[in-house]
């Protein structure tokens, strides 16, 4: 939920399981426990947006063993931001989705874990995801049709 949005081809993650056992080691709490939720976590970044781009490619994508996310979907992914290009592949209201999501996924976190009064929760994403999460837009999100504009305030 809180990765970058998919613009280019530095934001799409490498495969996330690389990196969740070399950060359970460094941290004591480090909770990976959304990723049970997907029967293919490698990919959980496309089933995670409710585009209809993503869910294509998980409908065709093939395995490839030496591509760290064990399938063609990077190469893919790559083809629809080319053919998107210079209009950003995931807008404004995918990412806000997200965010509404994370939030929500937070606040239940924190009511069921027994954390101490002076607890600190780190969360680790991208500057342009937490613009998002801090923006405030001039008008309420409703009024938009298309897609949002950028927020004109934001704690980044």
């Amino acid at each position: 939920m809180l990765k970058e949005a998919l613009d280019t081809a530095c934001d799409i993650p490498m495969n996330i399981l690389d990196h969740v056992e070399e950060y359970k080691k460094k941290f004591p709490i480090f909770d990976t426990s959304l990723l049970d939720k997907y029967s293919d976590p490698a990919h959980f970044f496309l089933k995670d947006m409710n585009l209809d781009f993503a869910k294509e490619i998980l409908s065709v994508k093939t395995p490839d063993a030496i591509d760290p996310m064990g399938s063609n979907a990077f190469e893919l992914l790559l083809e629809t931001i080319n053919d998107n290009y210079p209009k950003k592949t995931e807008g404004k209201k995918s990412i806000l989705a997200r965010v509404s999501k994370a939030k929500e996924y937070i606040k239940e976190f924190v009511e069921k874990t027994d954390l101490e009064k002076d607890s600190k929760i780190i969360l680790v994403g991208h500057s342009y995801y937490f613009k998002m999460w801090t923006g405030k837009w001039e008008r309420d999100l409703s009024y938009y049709e298309e897609d949002i504009p950028e927020p004109s305030e934001a704690l980044w």
